[in-house]
């Protein structure tokens, strides 16, 4: 792997990089992608702590090899795992169920204690007690996405604790809706211990249909943001009553709900870099990295 390397210059303390305003330097770092953050973290001492921690909150992997590659950095340094908030594999290339045991998922998620949300894509074939274990350990975890709802998906809902957000979607072709209403008892049981908390739910009707049938009088009164796919018409009533909060603006949500996801830059395998001290120079890739960067410059030299 190529690792791209910048050339370190040392700055005074009166540099206008080192005033950056608290508020507006998010906002810059924001427009950069994961290998655009680590060559800016090591052009200035004031910009690495800020980059560095954008760089690692918020995690979305596209391959295999970029999963490896992040776990042993994470391992070679713990306390960037720390920093992590959001961990999302990618939509388009599902990738984590590859091998016969999850070990890797299982390795990173130990090392992100902190994690907020989680989206995984790939269909869940196996739950091992070490992949129950860690995700019991995620106390601080408010959102789960869940792409493919497989048995085995389901299975795991029992090791997570209520969450606000929850997004159960199903697309194996091997499923069927006998597998459905085999399954139905642990979501229910998981959607249950979460009416206190959750207030958004993304699910497919096959899924939510037996649930409502087998729990008619359940209520979920904080869900105020509530996106159901090819729900029935017979099952809407059983919804509208379940859930009062979002029935009387159901396909508002609708509309306004369905892509909802949260920023996270894409680790391909070339981007896995650490923010290390730049020993080259290099010049920063795209034109609106430079207009961003050089009109807070002037802004700052101005005043």
């Amino acid at each position: 792997m190529r690792w791209t390397i910048f050339e370190r210059r040392s700055r005074s303390e009166s540099s206008p990089l080192f005033k950056l305003p608290d508020d507006l330097l998010p906002g810059v770092l924001d427009l950069l992608s994961a290998s655009d953050l680590a060559a800016l973290s090591g052009t200035a001492r004031c910009l690495r702590e800020p980059c560095t921690s954008a760089l690692y909150t918020y995690i979305r992997l596209d391959s295999y090899d970029a999963l490896r590659m992040l776990v042993c950095t994470l391992e070679s340094r713990p306390s960037l795992g720390l920093l992590t908030r959001s961990f999302a594999e990618s939509t388009s290339r599902p990738f984590l169920f590859v091998e016969p045991q999850p070990e890797m998922l299982v390795r990173i998620l130990r090392l992100m204690p902190h994690l907020r949300a989680l989206s995984l894509a790939s269909p869940i074939d196996v739950v091992t007690p070490d992949l129950g274990i860690v995700l019991q350990a995620l106390v601080d975890l408010e959102t789960l996405r869940l792409g493919d709802a497989t048995p085995e998906t389901i299975a795991i809902l029992e090791h997570i604790l209520p969450v606000r957000t929850l997004s159960l979607r199903q697309f194996s072709v091997g499923w069927s809706v006998s597998d459905a209403h085999c399954n139905y008892t642990a979501l229910a049981t998981y959607l249950l211990r979460t009416r206190d908390v959750l207030s958004t739910l993304e699910v497919d009707g096959m899924l939510l249909e037996p649930v409502m049938r087998a729990y008619p009088d359940a209520q979920w009164p904080n869900v105020r943001r509530l996106i159901v796919h090819e729900c029935a018409h017979t099952t809407r009533t059983r919804v509208s009553a379940a859930f009062p909060a979002a029935s009387s603006n159901l396909s508002e949500c609708l509309g306004r709900y369905g892509a909802c996801t949260s920023r996270a830059a894409t680790w391909a395998t070339s981007r896995i870099v650490e923010p290390k001290a730049p020993k080259s120079p290099h010049f920063f890739q795209g034109p609106l990295v430079w207009i961003s960067l050089g009109a807070l410059l002037g802004m700052l030299l101005r005043t």
